[in-house]
């Protein structure tokens, strides 16, 4: 039921686990005017032609993992960039602070505080051997909280009454023996770990000592300089400053190498990402291809790559600030848009997006201010391909006259969209009142041909009020559905008499009765008609 769980049944009434696509793959129910719905929307249009597609089907699980990839990357070089930022910003001191180390060396103050330099850089040396434990310590920390192994799914409970349960039992045994390796290893490099730290402070402790006994004897060195105790000081301080800046370069120059290889990472998965998406392009144009050639008297369709402009549109409209409408759609609207082309016009300036566009200088100072983060954003989007369908609305052996989706009825593109789902397929196509959004023209001349060819390799499950689909489509079985109470209150049901097919009188007369209004306004018709 519509906004409910589907359900299946077993044959004592009992709700089972299984779906309907477990036990019918591939499907098709269509409720009353849902064809019609389809036709109005071109990415559903788009979409029927996916069970034509033949080649690798695992594209679009393949377009995921690279999506996963890139936003884990994106994330990735964000967040380096923040931090590379941060460092930066204390870097920028750096050059100032040299310079004044330069002016005290030059008026002889380093003469008198060499000592205390060498303090300064043994000082940043020994802070630098404790940090060298952090990484292991939460690599520790990480090992520690996965151990020991997970071994549920090898219990006993859970092998039990398998046919391989004696070799899956082995299979236990590694990992349990796995577990208790990685258990021992743990404690050995916790035990490192804690007796590493203990050496180290003790030697911290000893250099403290001869730190403080050096420091005395500094003090004693300024109080004979008098008056140039004050510059003496501020030298101290300037190369302290200095030495603690010195492996901020070194993180920075490791920043940005893992910066240029995240570039590279995410360029390679760009490329991916466009390379899969042609691939399904051309998957789809070639299935198009395929039911233009089944369908060569009525429908063809043509795929168009990158089609879809729809995620670009809603991304610009959710981030570009300011009056925005106009440029998003002159953007979205060029036959030759490149994701990927667009963010790096917008990194090159307003200038660029102003040449290439010919939209406004504000227009493209807002598309340029947008964030690095949406820039990202931008270039991972997949422009889903879109097709033009059309449909020959010419009659009989008249010459053929195509018209697009955009030009037909109603009822002309509800034929183009059944038309499809006619065609060849293994599982059953289940539509409601199907002849609802037809042409009644169309009804005789394509659909019902195509029902009647294709009931041999198929079925078709119609409910209808229209004679021509059960008679000319020469309905293996026609069900009469008698409404009332007769069945119980406000339930409907069949009458035996009323099962079966064309051949039977009594479902002639069901037939002539219901769908053609009796059997004088039949003769009426003929008359008029002059049949």
């Amino acid at each position: 039921t519509v906004h409910g769980e589907s359900k299946v049944f077993d044959a004592t009434g009992q709700v089972s686990h299984l779906q309907p696509r477990d036990l019918l793959p591939g499907i098709g129910v269509y409720g009353q005017h849902e064809i019609a719905e389809i036709a109005r929307s071109p990415q559903k249009c788009t979409s029927l032609l996916h069970r034509f597609i033949e080649g690798d089907q695992n594209i679009a699980r393949r377009k995921n993992d690279v999506k996963e990839s890139l936003e884990k990357n994106r994330k990735d070089l964000l967040e380096l960039r923040s931090t590379r930022e941060s460092i930066s910003g204390r870097l920028a001191a750096m050059p100032a602070l040299a310079e004044k180390l330069d002016m005290f060396r030059a008026a002889g103050v380093q003469g008198y505080l060499s000592d205390k330099a060498l303090i300064v850089k043994e000082e940043a040396i020994l802070d630098s051997t404790f940090e060298r434990l952090g990484p292991f310590r939460d690599s520790l920390a990480t090992l520690k909280e996965a151990l020991p192994v997970d071994q549920t799914f090898l219990s006993p409970n859970a092998l039990k009454d398998l046919p391989r349960q004696e070799l899956l039992d082995r299979a236990n045994d590694v990992i349990q023996h796995f577990s208790d390796e990685l258990l021992e290893s743990t404690a050995k490099i916790q035990s490192a770990l804690a007796s590493t730290s203990r050496d180290l402070e003790q030697i911290r402790s000893e250099w403290a000592a001869l730190k403080s006994k050096s420091e005395t004897e500094f003090q004693e060195k300024l109080n004979a300089l008098g008056k140039g105790a004050r510059d003496a000081q501020e030298f101290v301080n300037l190369s302290k400053q200095v030495e603690q800046l010195q492996p901020e370069r070194k993180k920075d120059e490791f920043l940005q190498k893992a910066e240029e290889e995240l570039r590279e990472q995410r360029a390679a998965l760009l490329r991916e990402l466009h390379d899969l998406a042609e691939q399904e392009s051309r998957l789809l144009a070639k299935a198009a291809r395929k039911v233009s050639r089944s369908l060569r008297d009525r429908v063809r369709i043509q795929v168009e790559h990158s089609g879809d402009r729809g995620p670009l549109r809603s991304l610009l409209k959710d981030r570009v600030k300011g009056r925005k409408m106009e440029a998003i759609e002159i953007i979205c609207s060029d036959t030759e848009l490149s994701v990927r082309a667009l963010a790096a016009d917008c990194r090159s300036g307003a200038a660029t997006l102003q040449s290439r566009y010919g939209i406004t200088d504000h227009q493209a100072r807002s598309l340029a201010g947008m964030s690095e983060e949406t820039l990202m954003e931008i270039e991972e989007l997949v422009l889903p391909p879109t097709s033009e369908i059309q449909l020959n609305t010419g009659a009989g052996d008249d010459a053929p006259s195509w018209h697009t989706m955009e030009e037909l009825s109603t009822g002309q593109k509800a034929t183009a969209v059944l038309l499809l789902l006619l065609l060849e397929s293994e599982a059953p196509l289940i539509v409601d009142q199907p002849e609802d959004d037809l042409d009644n023209r169309f009804v005789t001349e394509s659909v019902v041909p195509r029902i009647r060819d294709a009931k041999q390799r198929r079925q078709f499950v119609f409910s209808t009020h229209n004679a021509n689909i059960p008679v000319l489509g020469d309905a293996e079985l026609i069900l009469g559905l008698t409404p009332g109470n007769e069945f119980g209150a406000d339930k409907a049901g069949i009458k035996p008499e009323h099962a079966g097919s064309i051949d039977f009188s009594s479902i002639r007369v069901l037939i002539e009765s219901l769908l053609e209004g009796g059997k004088s306004a039949f003769e009426l018709r003929r008359r008029k008609y002059g049949f």
